[in-house]
C-alpha cells in the first residue's frame, strides 16, 4: 500500500500532506470499500496527530478526480502507455485544460503501465506519466513573475534560481485521464523551497549540490570495499 502511493504523488517537491493523499487514494482504487475495517480513517488520524492533513479537498482525503473535458483526438491508446513522445502531444493538446504553464521548458520523464492487484485477486490496470517543467532566472526577477516569488532577503541579486515543478498523469486501461496530481512552477510554493535551500548553504556551496543520498552510498561503497581489500581468502 505504502509503496503503490508513490505513483500518486507529484514528482516534485513532495510533501507529508501529498503523501497522505496519495496513500489513500492509490489504497481506494484497489479496495473501494473500506466499510469493514475503516482503516483509511484510521490512517488519516493517525496523520493528523502529527499536525499533517490531507492535500486534497475531498472528504475521504483522496485526489480530486478531474473534471475538465480532455482532447483525446490525436491520442493514440497504444503508444500512450509506453512513448513519452505520444504523452508529450496529449499535454500539449491539454495544456489549458491541465494547467500547464508554457513559459517553462516541459519534458515527458516517465511512463509506466502498471497492473496492481487487490486482495481479492482483482487487476486494476493504469499508466502513470510523469512529467516535469523547469525554467532558469536571476534571484532579482522573482518577483517580476506572475504571481510573484519571494526572495529570501539576503541572497544577492545575481544568484541564479532553478524552479521545478510537474505532475503525474494516471490514465485507465482505457488511455482516459484518472488523476493528474502536480506542483505549479509558479507558485509560492517555491518560496518555501528557495528559502529553505538557501538557509542550508545550497547556492552558496556548491558541494550542497551533490545528492546527499549518493554521496551516502558511495561512502558506504568505499568502505565495503576497503574492508574486503585487507580480507586474506
Amino acid at each position: 500500500m505504502a509503496i503503490r502511493a508513490l505513483d500518486y504523488t507529484p514528482p516534485t517537491d513532495i510533501c507529508f500532506a501529498d503523501y497522505l493523499s496519495a496513500l489513500l487514494t492509490a489504497d481506494r482504487e484497489t479496495v473501494p470499500d473500506d466499510t469493514r475495517y475503516h482503516y483509511r480513517d484510521r490512517l488519516k488520524e493517525s496523520f493528523k496527530k502529527y499536525g499533517i492533513e490531507p492535500n486534497s479537498n475531498t472528504l475521504d482525503g483522496t485526489w480530486d478526480i478531474p473534471l475538465n473535458n480532455f482532447s483525446y483526438e490525436r491520442t493514440h491508446f497504444e503508444s500512450l502507455v509506453r512513448d513519452p513522445t505520444e504523452v508529450f502531444r496529449f499535454l500539449w493538446d491539454n495544456r489549458v485544460a491541465l494547467g500547464i504553464d508554457e513559459r517553462a521548458y516541459t519534458r515527458v520523464q516517465s511512463v509506466r503501465p502498471c497492473l496492481r492487484i487487490a486482495p481479492d485477486g482483482f487487476g486494476l490496470r493504469e499508466t502513470v506519466a510523469e512529467y516535469v517543467q523547469l525554467t532558469r532566472v536571476r534571484a532579482d526577477e522573482l518577483q517580476q513573475l506572475f504571481p510573484p516569488i519571494g526572495k529570501p532577503p539576503t541572497m544577492p541579486k545575481n544568484v541564479e534560481v532553478t524552479l521545478y515543478g510537474g505532475g503525474t498523469l494516471i490514465f485507465d486501461e482505457y488511455g482516459r485521464i484518472k488523476y493528474h496530481i502536480y506542483n505549479r512552477i509558479f507558485s509560492q510554493l517555491q518560496a518555501e523551497r528557495i528559502e529553505y535551500l538557501w538557509r542550508y548553504g545550497y547556492y552558496s556551496d556548491s558541494s550542497k549540490n551533490v545528492n546527499p543520498f549518493a554521496k551516502m552510498h558511495l561512502r558506504r561503497a568505499a568502505e565495503f570495499s576497503n574492508h574486503f581489500i585487507g580480507e586474506e581468502f
